[in-house]
Parts: structure tokens; sequence; C-alpha cells
């Protein structure tokens, strides 16, 4: 393996401008700021001046955001069923970011009702529905395979909403410094940070499909862990939908969102429980686990044992891992079925689920498709009759429902993947 530098260096490099000299900016000064700061790096493409990258921690993230909300970036107009155009986004009410909706004339769009996010627990789980999302028109999931590939398409790299036209909240390093874009997400499912991250979109070979491969498993597990160790107070979830997982662009990108403090979803709860079954392997002398959860889902927590607080270490084994075993289930298709995934962060900790590739969406919520809030058990929903048939019960058998049908051959293929041995070049 290659020499390694401190754990969190390779996430996150300090930037010059301090964090308190950034909450005191004005909110265009501190834009700019965030713009050009926080890593708005240029060094490849031509149409970009060319600078040294500078990268973000998790908190100079947070700053950024809450900056932008405070500038008027983060709102959009939307149709809503009745034929309005209603005015959706986040600002400050004094100190705290809240979400409003309001109509072409001012107006409260639900007129004396709050459009702050509604949520009650169900057993293990959490229901939460923006009003600001109820707004719209019914949901049709686009079900099925997404289109291939085609940059000509791709809404992120072409066209009006190109992310290049976005505010860009900052830039994250991975491992070997290689780059990933922040940028905000327009129709935040959290008011305190709701993050797209993608490898960097001046390097050609990241505008790609939506698959997870090798380099991104490792860099989402050390962001998992590196936000975790520096602000675990913020309480940062790092995502990852496959296609027929909750993906809706055909376009490499990954989730990051702010939760509540102190709040951890089912999932979390679940692997206090312990392991139902266990697999281990060793990556260079790491040793990674997977621990089978007692979960609706099939949940795999994936561990590495014996390396500390060596964040980059720990990084590099078990996205390896998590590729290792994508891989063999791959491989072993005629017989598992088609399977699908998503690989979730949260409290420094990755999960990885194993579904079927036809279960995106369940039998009570045929019009929501489930993706990693909802197999962590953030039951995040886009109507008010969905907010009403969410129960525990209703939540339990939709998880359920996403389970492959052969379990025992999987963990049959994960008896063979910890019995094989492991490839040297984790890199």
């Amino acid at each position: 393996m290659t020499s390694r530098r401190s754990p969190l260096r390779a996430v996150a490099q300090v930037l010059p401008l301090s964090l308190a000299a950034l909450s005191a900016l004005s909110p265009s000064a501190a834009l700019l700021s965030a713009r050009r700061g926080l890593g708005d790096p240029g060094r490849i493409s031509g149409h970009r001046a060319a600078m040294t990258p500078l990268y973000s921690t998790w908190r100079e993230l947070d700053v950024a955001w809450r900056h932008l909300v405070r500038s008027g970036a983060i709102r959009t107009q939307v149709p809503a069923g009745d034929g309005r155009q209603v005015l959706t986004g986040l600002e400050f009410r004094a100190a705290e970011i809240v979400f409003f909706a309001r109509t072409e004339d001012e107006a409260p769009a639900f007129g004396e009702s709050s459009a702050a996010p509604q949520s009650r627990g169900e057993g293990q789980f959490l229901v939460t529905l923006l009003p600001t999302r109820a707004l719209r028109p019914p949901a049709t999931p686009k079900l099925g395979e997404l289109p291939p590939y085609d940059p000509q398409t791709d809404s992120f790299v072409t066209g009006p909403l190109r992310l290049e036209l976005r505010q860009r909240l900052g830039q994250l390093r991975g491992l070997l410094d290689r780059e990933w874009e922040v940028h905000f997400n327009i129709s935040p499912g959290e008011k305190d940070g709701h993050y797209l991250l993608f490898p960097s979109l001046e390097e050609p070979q990241n505008n790609r499909a939506q698959e997870l491969l090798r380099q991104d498993a490792q860099d989402l597990t050390l962001f998992c862990r590196a936000a975790n160790a520096e602000a675990p107070g913020l309480n940062y979830c790092v995502n990852y939908n496959a296609p027929r997982a909750g993906a809706s662009q055909n376009h490499i990108h990954a989730h990051a969102w702010r939760r509540p403090e102190g709040q951890r979803y089912a999932v979390e709860i679940a692997m206090e429980r312990g392991a139902l079954a266990s697999w281990g392997k060793g990556y260079d002398g790491v040793e990674v686990c997977l621990s089978e959860l007692d979960y609706p889902a099939f949940a795999l927590h994936v561990s590495a044992t014996n390396v500390g607080d060596d964040h980059e270490t720990a990084s590099v084994a078990i996205g390896s891992a998590v590729r290792d075993v994508l891989d063999m289930l791959e491989e072993q298709q005629p017989s598992l079925g088609r399977l699908t995934h998503n690989l979730c962060g949260l409290g420094g900790q990755v999960v990885l689920f194993v579904r079927r590739a036809e279960a995106e969406v369940a039998p009570d919520f045929p019009t929501l498709k489930i993706g990693s809030a909802q197999m962590c058990g953030m039951f995040q929903v886009e109507s008010f009759d969905q907010f009403e048939a969410a129960n525990a019960d209703t939540i339990g058998a939709s998880l359920q429902h996403t389970r492959p049908q052969d379990q025992e051959a999987l963990r049959r293929c994960l008896d063979e993947w910890s019995s094989a041995s492991a490839e040297n070049n984790t890199r």
C-alpha cells in the first residue's frame, strides 16, 4: 500500500479562511468565499480559472449551507396540484432554518398550517413528510431501468440545470487525492443540510453511469468515518442509491445530509442487538467483518476490526470488501436473481443493504421509491396519503419486501467471499 497521510487530512484540508471569519462575512461575501474558497478548483477544464484546489471540512460545509440559505439560494418554484405556482425552499426565521411555501401573491401555501416537516415515531421507525413536496402533483416513479448513460442528455453536466451554474458548497478530498464536488440539493430532505457528492466533474472519466466503483466505495467510507470523527454533533448520513434502489439519475453521485443532533435510525439500533451471522476476511492485514443485522431488510454491517482510528486504512479495506461482495453477487445472478444495493454511512459505521431489483417500490407504497433513507428506517414519504398509511407494520413489510428471494444462497456466497483470498491491490 502507498504511504498514508493523517486520517482527517485524507478528507479535509483546513482552509486559509477560518470558520469564525467565514461566519462573520456578509451573506454576499460569504457566498463568494463559499464558491471560491470552499472548492471551485477548475484545475483541468479550460472554462474555469486555474487555481489550487481548497478542501472543505464537514463543519465548513455546514457554514456554507447556512450562508446559502440566508442568501435565498435554496429555493425553487413548483407547480402545485391545483394549478398554482408555489415558491418553496428554506429561509431563516430568527436563528433557525425553516421550510417555507408561498404562492405568487406571497400568501402561505398552506394557509394557517405550517410548511414544517411532519414526523412521528412508529415503533423503531420514524415517518416524515415534507408538506412542500406534497404540494406537487402525485409522483409517478421512473421505474424500470434507468436509460444508459449519455453525456449529451446528462442534466448534471449539460443544459440549463447543469451543476456548473449552481453555487458549489465545497469540495472533499478522498483517497489518493481524488476530488469530490459538494453541491446543494435544490429540494432538500433535511433543512440543516442536504448535499450531493460527485467525483470531480472536471475529470472526463467521472462523467459515467451510477455504478459504485471500488474507489467510490472507499471514498464514501472515508467521508462517513471522517465526518463522524471531525463533527459528530452534526450527525451526518452519507449514502449511495444504486439503480433500482432509489436512484433517479444515471450519473455517479451520492448524498449526504445532516440529521438533528442525537437522532438515530432504526438500522443503527439494530447494530447494537448483535449479529445473526458474520463473515470475516483479511485485506492487506486489515480484518473486515460483515455482520448480518437483525433487521427487516437484508443489512450487512461492514467494519474493520483492527485499525482503530486509522480512517484511511479502514476505508481502503471496507470499500474493497464492499466492491468484492457486489462483484461476487453479480456473478451469481443466475441463481440469486437480479440484486441491487444501497451503501449507507451513519455515525462512522457502514451498512450495505442487499436487495431485490424488482422491489424498488412496495405494495403498500406503490408510488414511493425506497432509497437509502427508507432502508435505514427514516421513512420519508411524499404525500399525505402515504403519511397516513405508514406505520410499523407497513414499513416493516416494505423493508422485508426488498429482501433477496433466496437468502440462503446469498449467505453461501458470503461464505465463499470469506474463504477466498483477498486481492492485494485494494487500491
